[in-house]
């Protein structure tokens, strides 16, 4: 099935509740506050209600691919104490 690609806040009350996945939607979330949803209305119903703001999917790898620089350049500053293992550096994500 087609995917819709959102930009959402997930900080808000009720982001995902039960009743939306009792009405079907299949959500996936992303750094960035990005979020893959099936082209439904579930998924539809859902990005109404939060607020999220469609994009494409290019646009959401972008800020995804930029989120997860900013993550790994985190973690290479930190010192051997948490890198060894078993923490292992965070890779690349590629959107569904």
């Amino acid at each position: 099935m087609a995917k819709k690609y959102y930009i959402a806040n997930r900080k808000q009350n009720n982001f995902i509740t039960h009743q939306d996945k009792s009405n079907g939607l299949d959500i996936q979330g992303f750094p960035g506050d990005v979020y893959v949803v099936e082209d439904n209305s579930a998924g539809t119903t859902w990005a109404t209600r939060v607020g999220a703001t469609e994009k494409t999917k290019s646009e959401c790898q972008t800020l995804v691919n930029s989120k997860m620089t900013e993550i790994q350049t985190t973690y290479d500053s930190m010192d051997s104490t948490y890198t060894d293992y078993p923490h292992e550096r965070p890779s690349s994500i590629t959107l569904p």
